[in-house]
């Protein structure tokens, strides 16, 4: 990797003795009983460059980050410590700590933490990028180390533009897959799917998805948006020659030399999700890897608990058709299926407690009786089922402490509700949890309730009888003022 300087100088004499109210995250810990050392002319300096660029060659080294100036009462033989913050916000409310070495009245920190502190803040973009730095003070006399003037008073406050390190490859903001129904059509007649993205950057999310009804013949492959916008098909990926058919593989450029791209094609009708990591590291030789799986809006749990009824059984949801959520009444034997019927995939197990299997042949999924949060990964075909042994509400009527226990009322998977009885206030909010905890938990609205959704209120005090119905989806909830 090409070596690139650092650069730091010592910043010019820039005197800051700002007091800001904003206090994320405690640096170094202080005790509280002891005088603090007040000091209104202590002058300390910011001694980092307004620009820095960090190289991982030099990640070992360390730079001066900030240098004690002076101050009219330092004890004879004390000397000053630092620590040290950095943030992407102004206000510091995202402020994360860098690791410095306190030296002679002055601190330095690692190229390498620098590096870790700002990805922590802004992430592995390789842009160069603003960040806030400040400092808190410390006389230390012996055995005594006491913060100046309070818990809220930093020095040598300064913005610096960072340049990370070079991350070794390059993202596009946007990814497409275009297909034709022949390979030949694809630079001429392409249609053009927009890969969905999560809300990070590319840089800390390399992977893209979308899901499509394929109607065979479909042939596809990969193209970054400059590509696309300048027609440069060259530069669509696809599967290494021979590998075309394949639902898993790495995906390379038609223009490459040595792996020249091919259109995949996908012969299956029907909805699939498309999966893309576009990481790439040329020198590592790592290439992205694309991911074709079947794609389906719920997964059903037939079993001894429904008579084998797969009308009759619960079911589980997806938001990204890679895993799949929900609450199932389960009694011994049961398997996981992505229809309503038995002609298409079931899932059962490979004889390894959290495997699941394919083949129509596979033995059948063991528990005990109860309610189950079920959690299915299809692509990496595996699943977990924590027991519902409490649901509760929670909220400010008990100011968020245990969970409120509800009376279950269960008769079989479409009948499963609980039932409980809560004193509220107007506006007073609070939610549903199972097992007095915040791993399962309901919110969102009454008619539609979802995982980890946004509080849930009444509109007027009172007591309330709360039915929460687990049967179907979506889950829902009565609220009935008594």
């Amino acid at each position: 990797m090409k070596k690139l300087n650092i650069f730091l100088t010592m910043a010019l004499a820039l005197c800051f003795a700002s007091c800001e109210e904003e206090w994320v995250e405690a640096l170094p810990q202080t005790n509280e009983q002891e005088a603090l050392f007040t000091a209104e002319d202590f002058v300390a300096n910011n001694a980092l460059a307004e620009a820095i660029t960090l190289s991982e060659a030099e990640g070992e080294n360390s730079v001066e980050v900030v240098n004690f100036v002076s101050v009219s009462n330092l004890p004879a033989g004390a000397v000053v410590e630092f620590g040290m913050q950095m943030a992407k916000n102004e206000d510091f409310s995202d402020a994360v700590e860098v690791k410095v070495s306190n030296v002679g009245n002055a601190a330095t920190a690692k190229v390498a933490d620098l590096q870790t502190a700002y990805v922590a803040v802004q992430g592995k973009n390789p842009e160069a990028r603003t960040v806030n730095v400040r400092y808190a003070a410390y006389v230390v006399n012996g055995t005594e180390k006491v913060r100046v003037n309070s818990a809220d008073t930093y020095f040598g406050a300064a913005k610096v533009v960072v340049t990370p390190y070079d991350p070794g490859f390059r993202m596009e903001n946007k990814y497409y897959i275009i297909w034709a129904e022949d390979a030949d059509a694809l630079a001429e007649e392409a249609n053009v799917v927009e890969l969905g993205h999560s809300d990070k950057d590319v840089y800390d999310d390399t992977k893209f998805s979308a899901v499509i009804d394929v109607q065979a013949p479909f042939y596809w492959m990969v193209i970054g948006e400059s590509a696309l916008n300048a027609k440069n098909f060259d530069e669509a990926m696809g599967a290494e020659e021979g590998m075309e058919y394949e639902e898993t593989g790495f995906l390379f450029a038609q223009n490459n030399e040595d792996f020249p791209g091919f259109a995949i094609y996908q012969e299956g009708t029907g909805k699939y999700q498309f999966e893309v990591d576009m990481y790439y590291n040329a020198e590592d030789e790592e290439y992205p890897v694309y991911t074709i799986s079947p794609a389906f809006d719920n997964l059903w749990t037939p079993g001894n608990s429904n008579g084998w009824s797969h009308d009759n059984s619960n079911m589980l949801f997806t938001s990204d058709y890679v895993t799949y959520t929900g609450y199932a009444y389960l009694n011994g034997s049961f398997k996981f299926s992505n229809a309503a019927d038995w002609n298409h995939t079931n899932y059962g197990t490979t004889g390894t407690e959290g495997e699941l299997s394919t083949n129509g042949g596979a033995g059948n999924l063991e528990t005990a009786e109860g309610v189950y949060w079920a959690s299915v990964n299809i692509p990496n075909l595996t699943y977990t089922l924590v027991k519902i042994e409490t649901i509760g509400l929670i909220g400010g009527f008990n100011g968020w402490g245990s969970s409120l226990p509800m009376t279950a009322q269960i008769n079989g998977p479409k009948d499963l509700k609980y039932v409980g009885e809560v004193t509220l206030k107007a506006g007073e909010e609070f939610k549903f949890r199972a097992n007095d905890g915040w791993d399962i938990n309901l919110g969102g609205t009454f008619a539609a309730l979802e995982p980890n959704g946004a509080n849930l209120s009444v509109a007027e005090d009172g007591t309330y009888e709360v039915v929460l119905d687990l049967s179907n989806l979506p889950y829902k909830a009565t609220v009935t003022k008594k």
